[in-house]
């Protein structure tokens, strides 16, 4: 079965199990305000081949992970992706 990709333009709100493939363009923190050292979001401007681009935010719990797996300027294929 081949593996189809959907470009990020037709991505809409409430789809699930998608698949991408994205560079990631930009990556960020947002900090406790209390506790600099607190990491409370990952944020990453995610950009397709026919540049079209999505914010996508990892939440607290999932940042020690995502952050070991992906890096600014890197290209990644994405399963099971869930848009809210």
């Amino acid at each position: 079965m081949a593996n189809i990709f959907t470009p990020i333009l037709a991505v809409t709100g409430g789809k699930k199990d998608l698949k991408l493939t994205v560079r990631v363009a930009h990556i960020w923190f947002i900090r406790d305000k209390e506790n600099s050292d607190e990491i409370i979001f990952m944020n990453m401007i995610l950009v397709d081949e026919k540049r079209g681009w999505i914010h996508a935010a990892v939440r607290k719990y999932l940042v020690p992970t995502i952050q070991k797996m992906v890096e600014e300027g890197g290209t990644y294929k994405l399963e099971n992706v869930m848009i809210g």
